[in-house]
């Protein structure tokens, strides 16, 4: 028999009973709704141009720490803009998936952005660098209870 599987004495979890079943079809669902929204965010106008307006301070920009300075904001307010439309459009797709029985947290509203009250559980969509920090665990683990990061990065 230890020719066919690499554990015979090991557990098969065929129903997907266990914890760790959930969490991993869990996660695994809310990542296919975020790599969805992420395909389908776009920039609005608004946002491109306030981009753009710190390109061109940058081109406009009398010193190299002042063309720098312009182009990191460039950067992260297109970061920034990018996330909240993941965000949104997640939040959209997980409020209508049936399937996954879980809260999500209002825009504006303090909270991370999917939970699960009966299991203490929560799923933040966020950068993986983001999550790295820890501010999301800090911010959410004492009332929300045990977090994974879903990174749309």
């Amino acid at each position: 028999m230890y020719g066919y599987v690499s554990d015979p004495t090991g557990w098969l979890d065929v129903f997907g009973l266990s914890s760790s079943s959930y969490n991993a079809e869990v996660k695994r669902k809310l990542q296919a709704h975020t790599d969805a929204a992420r395909e389908e965010a776009s920039l609005s106008r608004k946002q491109m141009a306030s981009i753009e307006r710190s390109k061109n301070r940058a081109n406009n920009a009398k010193t190299q720490k002042e063309r720098d300075y312009h182009l990191r904001r460039a950067e992260s307010k297109k970061q920034m803009y990018m996330g909240t439309q993941i965000d949104t459009i997640f939040k959209r797709r997980v409020e209508s998936d049936t399937t996954l029985g879980l809260s999500v947290t209002a825009r504006g509203k303090f909270g991370p952005d999917v939970y699960n009250s009966d299991t203490k559980q929560y799923w933040d969509l966020t950068t993986e660098k983001g999550w790295n920090k820890g501010t999301h665990q800090n911010k959410y683990d004492k009332e929300f209870g045990t977090g994974v990061g879903i990174f749309w990065d």
